[in-house]
């Protein structure tokens, strides 16, 4: 969907399902600012940039889940402005970020062996670092455990015990 203005959501949840565009706003694209105050769905939606929401203005969202069923990135852009989520389900997502001025997520849930990562202008769910994992719940990685004159296998979605062992 192509919006000239803002795009304002505040009663029944907002869903999109098997959207695409070939540059920008898979499922929508913005000319102005996003506010959505209740839960949006996006599944299987792509694009080059902003395969969700790619917007030219703020963008807030309440809560928002994120369902794909191939390897494209999903992500809520703002070319020029901020971006805040109240919450942001990336459980059934290869991965996820939003991106602005100063972006804000309060609550990220990422897949197994991803984490939050942070940076100046982009927030989201990557694969943890070498040496780390993130097996549980949350959206932090851990480094990998280590036992004195033991082996231990680890990767970011799996820890291997010998025999005897129990992870703490």
């Amino acid at each position: 969907a192509c919006v000239r203005g803002h795009l304002n959501k505040s009663s029944s949840p907002l869903t999109f399902h098997h959207c695409s565009a070939g540059d920008s706003g898979g499922a929508a694209l913005v000319e102005g600012s996003v506010q959505v105050d209740t839960d949006a769905g996006f599944a299987d939606c792509s694009a080059a940039a902003g395969s969700g929401i790619f917007a030219s203005k703020d963008v807030a969202l309440k809560a928002v889940t994120a369902v794909g069923a191939h390897k494209v990135p999903f992500e809520i852009v703002s070319s020029q402005a901020s971006v805040s989520v109240d919450s942001l389900d990336c459980l059934k997502a290869p991965s996820c970020a939003v991106q602005g001025q100063a972006p804000d997520v309060g609550h990220l849930s990422c897949v197994r062996g991803a984490g939050r990562q942070q940076e100046d202008s982009r927030v989201g769910c990557d694969p943890c670092p070498y040496n780390q994992t993130r097996l549980g719940p949350g959206s932090t990685c851990c480094p990998c455990p280590t036992i004195p004159s033991t082996m231990v296998a680890c990767s970011n979605t799996e820890v291997q015990l010998p025999s005897g062992f129990m992870a703490p």
